[in-house]
């Protein structure tokens, strides 16, 4: 796909397009966390309830706070993992970040993916070690926040848009999709 900003809805080429429509999107952000915590939750993680010797946390609406139809939460933020790097042990807290075309270059060579298959793969952001908040949102199959492959001041990100009103106290989830749990031998819970 050919992405447009999520700010001033320039093409990603377009010099008008700046490192402040970024900061602009990240403001968002920043006022969206305001409305959201983290504590401890009844869900489970990698099997395993929750408990006081195995917490698994979670991100709520504050009391008081209301998140809109729509509004941006959050970017996943972490550790870049590039393509075609050889994958070691992998984190629960990696998300991929789809390749931006189906065409890849290599030493400034053009290469179709049926040539490198390792290259389908887009780059990973793994949270486990760095990251921010948004890594704490857990798995529902019916999720109230859509995760969002987009661009802002020619920076790609995964963001977080709610899909309905999420009032206080509420558990903010995404959907891991079913790779997350086939991958590592586990079944949805929900």
């Amino acid at each position: 796909p050919s992405y447009c900003c999520q700010k001033c809805k320039r093409h990603h080429d377009d010099p008008e397009c700046t490192i402040t429509c970024y900061r602009k999107m990240r403001s968002k952000f920043n006022l969206a966390s305001k409305k959201l915590e983290i504590r401890q939750t009844n869900s489970v993680k990698n099997g395993n309830l929750s408990s006081d010797s195995n917490p698994v946390y979670g991100i709520f609406v504050k009391q008081g706070q209301t998140i809109k139809k729509n509004e941006w939460i959050g970017e996943y933020v972490g550790r870049l993992i590039p393509p075609g790097f050889p994958p070691s042990e992998r984190s629960h807290y990696v998300y991929d970040l789809p390749p931006s075309d189906r065409k890849y270059y290599d030493q400034n060579e053009r290469l179709e993916p049926a040539t490198r298959p390792e290259l389908l793969r887009g780059v990973e952001i793994d949270s486990e070690q760095v990251g921010n908040w948004t890594r704490f949102m857990n798995h529902h199959c019916k999720p109230n926040v859509t995760p969002i492959d987009c661009q802002a001041g020619k920076i790609r990100m995964m963001a977080f848009r709610a899909n309905r009103k999420i009032t206080e106290g509420k558990e903010v989830f995404i959907n891991y999709g079913s790779f997350y749990f086939s991958g590592r031998g586990w079944k949805c819970r929900c």
